[in-house]
């Protein structure tokens, strides 16, 4: 009999994953999410001006991606942001395989890029940027749907999302 346990425990990171911003899906993601944020919530009284405000707000994003240096430390903030975000979630997803095989899961971060500071880019100053953007209600949000692998990554960051 084949057991059925992943074969996935531990994970080591001794470089940090391709992070591109010339990606065509993560491109389109972005573009997409810039102009989604600038609509009001709730709606709007004109409408019309509400989409050419969203629309103006995509076509900024997409100017910012393509004038964006590529070098991950170079970035603006923002885009480091949405870079690192997209990478936690992949994380996330692969130890999401391993516990559902019913393998406990290790990740190990090997690369040193993840803990320079030089430049803020590491990863903890980046993990702490983006949960003080999030309002509490978002907070909240993310933690029920990322659960206890997001709270792994807070915690490497200093974060205690019970105190926040």
């Amino acid at each position: 009999m084949v057991a059925t346990r992943s074969a996935v425990q531990s994970i080591y990171l001794c470089t940090r994953p391709p992070l591109t911003i010339d990606d065509p899906a993560w491109m389109y993601g972005s573009v997409n999410a810039a102009g989604i944020n600038a609509l009001p919530i709730g709606g709007a009284a004109e409408p019309v001006q509400a989409l050419q405000d969203a629309a103006e707000q995509a076509w900024e994003q997409l100017g910012l991606i393509l004038r964006s240096p590529t070098q991950f430390s170079a970035m603006t903030h923002t885009l480091q942001e949405q870079v690192i975000a997209g990478m936690l979630v992949n994380l996330i997803q692969l130890a999401g395989r391993a516990r559902r095989g019913g393998t406990d899961m290790d990740l190990h971060l090997v690369d040193y890029s993840f803990q320079d500071e030089t430049w803020s880019s590491d990863l903890t100053t980046i993990i702490q940027r983006i949960y003080s953007r999030w309002p509490p209600d978002t907070q909240r949000r993310m933690n029920d749907l990322y659960g206890e692998a997001l709270g792994a990554f807070l915690s490497y960051a200093g974060i205690d999302p019970d105190l926040v």
